[in-house]
């Protein structure tokens, strides 16, 4: 890397090895170093020079404890602790002989015309020009070095397609993309999220709440009440508690003090008026669906099909076992990032769609990472163009072509 580049030119890999590199001075020595995940989103090569720079602080006497489901970091540890066996209230409890899966499976690959999406001349950093062809309606991973120009690629190629979608002229003077025209739909998702608010509910953040809503205000007393019915933007929703607007809990303010929270005195931590609570679907209230986790939400609800395909998709990706009432906040870092991804799916219509991931499965072990392959896989046989950023071998094992660029 040359060192006039500019910082703002630098690619998400390249800025995590300079942070892995600044903060692992040579001469420590006697320390416990933590490294949280520093391997994700890195390619093979990178995988390896950062393991060989831990396995260099540990020789110097070093206690190093790395976080990380890879299996290139488990097989370089000189112990494995492995946390399970499940997610949430499944885990918490130590495997003593972890299992590193290396199975290969095979899969069917769909037979169709060959389509393709033609990049040409696309600029990237370093002052290189990219030519590439995508397969259409498959899943594609795109692999490669930090700073080969893998995101640049997505961003072009949403750019344009967003241009496209809303009637615009191509905004690529040297640039040019051939094939788009039969994409109808485009969903993102980025490396970095945006953090979810204080008050977000796991149920919102995966995208559950306007299907939710509309179960409840089909119901007669909900239409004749006003509860749980669409609303104009801004205003606010007539089954929450006025008080604490639905949150549970009030602000306290204390002189001289930090500020502190209580009980809302008025719905109780309920959140919800006495007269929405009033409103059932099978006996149940909306406070006792959102008590329950996906799975079991799932099978109470199962007579109306737009809630339980959103619960059986974050069943399919591991994350049905967190309640859906659980602050968003309190949810763990992939936890997040499946909820987005499942929210972004519902979202994003289909067949048609350009589904432009980045790191997907990141932070995921070998289960993991074969749950989201298969719904992947799923949304590409139904007719949308995947394309991920990923160097998950789950990933890379299900994909159709990899394309590495270098």
């Amino acid at each position: 890397m040359p060192l006039d580049r500019a910082a703002r030119s630098l690619s998400d890999g390249e800025w995590q090895q300079l942070r892995l590199a600044d903060r692992l001075p040579t001469d420590l020595a006697g320390s416990l170093v933590i490294a949280d995940r520093v391997l994700a989103g890195l390619d093979p090569g990178s995988v390896q020079r950062s393991l060989d720079e831990l396995a260099r602080l540990s020789d110097r006497g070093n206690s190093v404890v790395l976080v990380d489901e890879s299996e290139p970091a488990a097989e370089r540890a000189d112990a494995a602790i492995e946390l399970g066996p499940g997610s949430g209230i499944d885990g918490g409890r130590v495997v003593t002989a972890p299992a590193i899966h290396h199975s290969r499976k095979s899969r069917a690959k769909p037979r169709r015309v060959e389509r393709h999406l033609r990049v040409e001349g696309l600029r990237l950093p370093t002052g290189d020009e990219l030519s590439v062809e995508l397969k259409k309606e498959r899943l594609v991973v795109v692999a490669g070095p930090k700073g080969a120009g893998k995101s640049t690629l997505l961003d072009f190629l949403c750019e344009e397609v967003r241009r496209r979608l809303g009637d615009e002229a191509p905004g690529g003077t040297f640039c040019e993309l051939v094939g788009a025209r039969t994409l109808q739909h485009l969903g993102r998702l980025p490396r970095f999220l945006p953090s979810p608010q204080e008050s977000v509910s796991w149920y919102e953040w995966a995208g559950l709440r306007g299907a939710l809503w509309a179960l409840f205000a089909a119901t007669p007393r909900a239409r004749l009440q006003g509860d749980f019915q669409k609303l104009r933007t801004g205003a606010t929703a007539p089954e929450l508690c006025p008080e604490c607007r639905g949150r549970g809990r009030v602000a306290v303010r204390l002189p001289l003090l930090p500020g502190a929270e209580r009980t809302c005195p008025r719905c109780r931590g309920r959140r919800f008026r006495d007269s929405a609570l009033g409103i059932t679907v099978r006996g149940m209230t909306i406070l006792d669906v959102l008590a329950q986790s996906a799975i079991d939400a799932r099978d109470v609800l199962a007579h109306d099909t737009d809630v339980v395909g959103r619960l059986q998709l974050l069943e399919d990706l591991g994350v049905g076992h967190v309640p859906l009432e659980r602050l968003a906040t309190e949810a763990s870092s992939g936890e997040v990032r499946l909820g987005y991804l499942a929210r972004m799916l519902h979202e994003t219509g289909s067949p048609g769609a350009l589904l432009a991931l980045e790191w997907p499965a990141l932070g995921l072990d070998r289960a993991g990472g074969e749950r989201v392959a298969a719904v992947l896989t799923r949304r590409a046989s139904k007719g949308d163009t995947v394309l991920c950023i990923d160097t998950h071998p789950a990933l890379n094992e299900a994909a159709d072509a990899v394309i590495r660029l270098g």
